[in-house]
């Protein structure tokens, strides 16, 4: 009996310890309305807090994944670290924020600002480790059921778990504890809401609004079930207002009947006649231990809340009251579900510190990547684990033809176009599997980007751009003044537009106005004649060389007349932008 209780112990030890060894490298982002945008290493969340749960994992449909006690950091921890913040003046609380955690996979679980922040810290965790909870010992599995029945049961103990995993103690059904979650984004509704507290204002009906348009307005609860439910009152700015007893319908029944509850990735939005908004997720509401005693209530036992003042929103077991919605007006329901798209990201026109805010966000929403290996390289600590699908430069003629030099020009051509085809079918073989695939960009994509060429056809409609810093604005900050005035014009352009169009250059060198030339230092040669047959000699010529690259970037000022031996001291160095006049 001593002997099998060591055993058990022993068991459990060691699955604890493969559980840990068996995880892969952690990287979480978390973006979205924050201040800061994160990735966070296994260390960063290692050093973030700790907190245990334990949970009995059992989906919707009825399949039971074992049980185990999970230790990680409460999820309220690493918001904190971002610092939630929204953008939209108005309404500053954050209670109408949603909060969506999506897997390596593209799987999503929503949550509500209010379920994370409003309840104990080790309600909602990040799981970094876990053991399993394993039927007490001495006594066998096998002295009460058949195999066919317990087996099943034990071999999910010992399955394996992949970390960072989503944990939320208090759901009954567990389809949002998520493995391998990868990021986190704080979903601001951005709807513009004017708050002004009024006790006097009245509704005697709510209005529940869908995603399509349409509406029901509700002025009676009379043929619901009721329930009874008492809490202490607390608001985080007026303090503790008494126990109260409330009696009132349980939320879920009354979405449930006008079939509301299908979409886990659903929110619902509560707004009173005065503008006071509050949020709630498909999941508190219909997958919770306590679903049901989130109720609308129009009864309050020795309150002022009177029946004639309309619907109470009541949401008796967060720590405060703040999501206690007082005359209730509308309840829009919301999904957040989004189809995948190929986002094309501008990482900046150099340095990684030139890097956005927005772009680390919009990375951490990837599920693959496509970019030079210099980029994939240099900005992996935002990508995570991700797969990275192809470079797109090893399909450009000029660069294959280079690695291929014993090639004719015709089988270049045709075994680049069979290799870029794969490729466009990587990325919507991607799209298929609902991720989206970020495209690392140079720059800003939408100044002389490369992608719109072979990318547009093929995905027109599914394409976001997020904008970097170009090597434009980095130049000029290397100049160090304002190079446009409120008389003066710039004119951006490259080699070969000038050489279609000449009247662009007449023009420029008429009205003394600047012109910023990329990549034209590889088409000097050809260039220059161009603008010695518009300009004076004397004219000011400033180059930028690696503008955005902290060691290497530099200034040279020359004049038109001496461009070409001016440029030939710098050696092969093309990288660099040509300013003709004005500055």
């Amino acid at each position: 009996m001593k002997d099998n209780k060591y055993l058990y112990l022993l068991i459990v030890v060691f699955a604890a310890i493969m559980t840990a060894l068996t995880s892969p490298v952690l990287a979480l982002s978390i973006g979205g309305a924050v201040r800061q945008p994160l990735n966070l290493t296994s260390e960063d969340l290692l050093n973030a807090g700790q907190a245990e749960a334990r949970l009995s994992e059992v989906t919707r449909d009825g399949k039971f994944k074992g049980v185990f006690v999970f230790r990680g950091v409460p999820l309220r921890n690493l918001l904190q670290m971002a610092t939630v913040q929204k953008e939209v003046e108005g309404y500053s609380k954050p209670i109408d924020l949603a909060i969506v955690v999506t897997d390596k996979n593209g799987k999503r679980a929503v949550l509500s600002w209010g379920e994370v922040f409003y309840g104990k810290p080790s309600d909602i965790i990040v799981a970094l480790s876990a053991s399993p909870v394993m039927p007490g010992a001495p006594k066998s599995c096998s002295e009460c059921h058949p195999s066919s029945k317990f087996k099943p049961a034990m071999d999910q103990l010992n399955r394996k778990i992949v970390f960072p995993k989503l944990v939320i103690a208090d759901d009954l059904y567990t389809d949002r504890c998520l493995e391998d979650i990868a990021h986190i984004e704080v979903v601001d509704l951005k709807g513009k809401a004017q708050w002004k507290p009024d006790s006097k204002t009245a509704s005697p009906t709510f209005t529940i609004k869908d995603g399509s348009g349409k509406t029901l307005e509700i002025g009676d609860l009379s043929g619901y079930h009721t329930t009874r439910i008492s809490l202490k009152q607390v608001g985080s700015g007026r303090g503790y207002h008494g126990l109260k007893n409330f009696e009132g319908v349980p939320l879920c029944d009354i979405l449930r009947k006008v079939k509301a509850g299908d979409d886990p990735e659903t929110v619902f939005l509560f707004t009173s006649v005065d503008g006071y908004r509050s949020l709630l997720s498909f999941g508190e509401i219909f997958m919770g231990a306590k679903s049901d005693r989130i109720v609308l209530c129009n009864k309050n036992e020795g309150s002022s809340i009177v029946k004639d003042k309309g619907f109470s929103l009541v949401v008796p077991d967060d720590f405060l009251a703040d999501r206690m919605v007082q005359t209730v007006k509308t309840i829009e329901i919301i999904s957040l579900k989004t189809n995948p798209k190929v986002m094309v990201i501008g990482v900046g026109c150099g340095d990684t510190s030139l890097i956005t805010l927005e772009v680390i966000s919009q990375m951490g929403k990837a599920g693959a990547f496509v970019g030079g290996k210099s980029f994939t390289e240099r900005f992996s600590k935002y990508m995570g684990n991700k797969p990275i699908l192809f470079d797109p430069f090893t399909s450009w003629e000029p660069v294959y033809k280079k690695a291929h030099p014993g090639l004719s020009n015709e089988e270049v051509k045709k075994r680049t176009t069979e290799l870029r085809a794969a490729e466009i079918k990587s990325i919507w073989d991607t799209l298929k599997a609902g991720k989206s695939v970020a495209i690392l960009e140079p720059g800003d994509p939408t100044i002389y980007g490369g992608w719109e060429k072979w990318l547009l056809p093929e995905f027109a409609g599914q394409i976001e751009v997020v904008t970097g810093i170009n090597s434009f604005s980095a130049a000029n900050a290397m100049i160090g003044k304002n190079i446009v005035s409120n008389k003066k014009s710039i004119v951006l352009t490259t080699p070969w537009a000038l050489k279609e169009n000449e009247s662009t250059l007449k023009t420029v060198a008429e009205t003394g106005d600047t012109m910023a030339i990329f990549m034209g230092l590889k088409e000097l040669n050809d260039l220059e004649p161009l603008l010695k047959k518009y300009f004076p000699a004397t004219t000011v010529v400033t180059i930028a060389y690696k503008a955005g690259i902290s060691h290497e970037k530099h200034l040279v000022k020359t004049r038109l007349a001496d461009i070409m031996s001016t440029v030939a001291k710098e050696g092969k160095e093309f990288l660099g932008l040509i300013y003709i006049g004005g500055i």
